[in-house]
C-alpha cells in the first residue's frame, strides 16, 4: 500500500485507530524515508469533548514532528442543509478534506484507519441494504488509486493492545457506546447477538466470506478487462 519515499496523509481523530496507524507509520518514518500529515476534523458534535480530541491531536503531532491541519465544520448543520444523515455527511466533508490536503501538500496516499471489525460490520450493513459482490466484498485495501486502509486484517482488540504496549493514551469517543445508529447497532447488538444464538466465531466466518467476495470481485475484473482487450481490437 506504501512505497519508499511517499507522502502520506492520515486522517487521525485521536482514537486508539488513528493513532495507533499514525504511530505505526511513524516507526516507518525513517525506514521507509516517507512523510506523514496529520488531518483531524472537528465535527462540532460532541462540545468540550471534541475541543479536547482536537487539542489532543494537536499535541500529539507537535511532540511527534508532524505537520497537523485541524478543521471545524459543523457537520450536523450541513446534514440537514443537504439531506443527509450525520454519518454521511461526517463522511464527505472528511474525504474532502483529505483529497483537499493530499493535492495542497502532493501528497500520494490517504491512510484511515478502519479496521477488521469495521470490515465485518459494513458486510453486514451491506448486506442487510441488498449487495451483490461489490458490496459483500465490504471494503477495500485501496480505493481510487491513493485512500489506502493499513489495519483492515487487524481486529480493535489488537490495536487496543498496541496503544498500550506502546504507552498511547488516546482519545475515547462515548458515543460509539450508543445505539444511535446502524453501524453502532450492529456493533454492539447485533454481532454479540448472532455470536452468543448461532456462531461463536462468527467474526472470522464473514472475514473468511468477505475475503472469498474480494477474490470473486477481483477475477471478475480482471476478466473484464481481457475480454474487453479481446474484443476491442
Amino acid at each position: 500500500l506504501i512505497k519508499i519515499g511517499e507522502r502520506i496523509i492520515v486522517g487521525l481523530s485521536g482514537g486508539p485507530d488513528s493513532l495507533a496507524m499514525t504511530h505505526a507509520l511513524l516507526t516507518l518514518r525513517e525506514s521507509m524515508r516517507i512523510d506523514v500529515i496529520a488531518v483531524h476534523i472537528n465535527h462540532m458534535f460532541r462540545g468540550i469533548a471534541a475541543d479536547e480530541d482536537e487539542a489532543f491531536v494537536i499535541q500529539f503531532c507537535r511532540e511527534n514532528h508532524v505537520k497537523c491541519y485541524t478543521f471545524r465544520l459543523r457537520v450536523e448543520d450541513i446534514a440537514k442543509a443537504e439531506g443527509m444523515s450525520f454519518e454521511e455527511a461526517g463522511r464527505k466533508i472528511r474525504y474532502e478534506k483529505f483529497h483537499e490536503i493530499m493535492v495542497q501538500e502532493k501528497a500520494h496516499k490517504i491512510a484511515v484507519a478502519q479496521n477488521k471489525n469495521d470490515l465485518i460490520e459494513s458486510f453486514f450493513i451491506n448486506l442487510f441494504r441488498g449487495a451483490g459482490i461489490e458490496g459483500l466484498a465490504s471494503i477495500d485495501y485501496l480505493r481510487d488509486g491513493c485512500v489506502i486502509r493499513p489495519l483492515l486484517d487487524v481486529e480493535r482488540g489488537w490495536i487496543e493492545s498496541y496503544c498500550k504496549s506502546n504507552g498511547l493514551k488516546p482519545r475515547v469517543d462515548h458515543t460509539n457506546a450508543t445505539n444511535d445508529y446502524v453501524r453502532n447497532r450492529v456493533r454492539n447488538e447485533l454481532i454479540p447477538y448472532v455470536a452468543e444464538h448461532f456462531n461463536e466465531n462468527i467474526s472470522e466466518t464473514i472475514y473468511k466470506t468477505v475475503n472469498m467476495m474480494k477474490d470473486e470481485k477481483d477475477y471478475w475484473k480482471k476478466r473484464t478487462i481481457d475480454l474487453y482487450g479481446r474484443f476491442s481490437e
